[in-house]
């Protein structure tokens, strides 16, 4: 059991299946993270002049990127973040879409950009992201920041989906050194820089199981127009990540709760002064059994790679995949996956992660609830970054 967490679990966590794990209410805690970025966002308004403004670049009517982008919206407004949409129709073509780029990125007014993704299929993705300039690009996605990253140096902004995993982390007063990480999934914009920021934050053993190795586990549910208005009417949002040459493609995504908070933990809170671990102390430089016989050999030994984690990070785009047996006793799992099980035609479906949350909650000290969970912080994540870049203007 992880020393950061025998504080607030109960009792009943040593009993091997006897006891809930501890929530780690993502919309709670990226409020608390909202609520800091608020008071820089004043900072930086007085400093320039101006406020902060962020740049949003939206192609199509995707129920779940209209909700995104909506989501986004309400927290720069909140906070103090000058908020600008540029909504084009599902037809545009691919130079009218750079253009609205090349457009926020010369405006001395806007400090981020974003391009909502996924775009229509007839539009070149990596192309449009490529078209932003990579010190307003506060998604993350540009391939300049990936290369930084690669070669161990700093970005300009970590991508949004890991940087909020890692804030999570922090906030929650759950210790990275000597513990055991595994991440399932190594996309360049989740897997793979969560891995390097776990590494420099001190985990002791980091293993990543990549797409190339386990293709069983990289299944896609979020590829046609049914699951995009089921995730929105759910309140689950998708940021999509780039079509980039090179990028393996896992699907990830992060969740945001539309209407509801998310479901609470009976067992006690985290001391305030673990609650309130800022970002600023996280180094940011640098019960079913195995699958099938049928899948590869690399896939029925995931498991037991999975049970080495202390802390386990899975984002797959495949509906529970990762099942109660999977996990060693007393670890933190964080799901970064979101999926669509069901019948759409009925309306008899529901949104799960990459977790089979019930039954893993027995056997984790800590896990992140879907929706609720990675996602709010995500869209924190993009206001830090877009905060970021106006200090750079300062």
């Amino acid at each position: 059991m992880l020393r950061s967490l025998s504080k607030f679990t109960v009792s009943a966590l040593h009993k091997r299946w006897g006891h809930t794990a501890t929530v780690l209410d993502g919309k709670k805690i990226a409020g608390q993270w909202q609520s800091d970025l608020e008071a820089k966002a004043t900072d930086v308004t007085s400093l320039l002049g101006r406020a902060p403004g962020l740049g949003v670049v939206l192609v199509g009517s995707r129920p779940d990127s209209r909700l995104y982008v909506q989501r986004k919206q309400e927290a720069c407004v909140k906070i103090g973040i000058k908020f600008w949409l540029q909504h084009l129709p599902d037809s545009v073509s691919q130079a009218a879409v750079e253009s609205a780029v090349s457009q926020i990125c010369q405006d001395a007014s806007m400090d981020g950009i974003l391009v909502q993704l996924p775009l229509p299929k007839h539009l070149d993705e990596e192309a449009v992201v490529r078209a932003c300039d990579p010190r307003k690009d506060v998604d993350g996605f540009h391939p300049r920041h990936r290369q930084l990253l690669k070669n161990r140096q700093q970005p300009y902004f970590l991508p949004c989906t890991a940087l909020g995993v890692m804030e999570l982390i922090a906030r929650s007063g759950i210790t990275l050194p000597g513990k055991t990480a595994v991440v399932i999934g190594d996309s360049d914009v989740v897997g793979t820089p969560l891995a390097m920021l776990l590494q420099a934050n001190g985990v002791a053993a980091l293993t990543v199981c990549p797409r190339s190795s386990y293709p069983e586990a990289f299944k896609s549910s979020h590829s046609n127009s049914e699951h995009s208005q089921a995730r929105a009417d759910a309140g689950a949002c998708l940021p999509h990540q780039p079509k980039l040459t090179g990028l393996h493609q896992t699907n990830n995504v992060s969740q945001q709760l539309a209407s509801e908070q998310a479901p609470h933990s009976t067992a006690s809170t985290l001391p305030a002064e673990q609650r309130q671990q800022s970002s600023q102390q996280i180094q940011t430089n640098l019960d079913v059994s195995d699958p099938p016989a049928t899948y590869s050999a690399a896939m029925r030994d995931l498991p037991s790679i999975a049970q080495t984690a202390d802390i386990l990070i899975v984002a797959v785009g495949h509906a529970e995949l990762v099942k109660r047996s999977w996990i060693k006793p007393g670890a933190v799992v964080i799901d970064v996956g979101i999926n669509v099980v069901g019948n759409i035609d009925t309306g008899e479906y529901h949104v799960v992660g990459d977790i089979a949350y019930a039954e893993v909650a027995q056997v984790a000290s800590a896990i992140t609830p879907v929706p609720g969970g990675v996602g709010p912080m995500t869209i924190a994540a993009v206001l830090h970054n877009t905060i970021q870049a106006a200090w750079s203007n300062c």
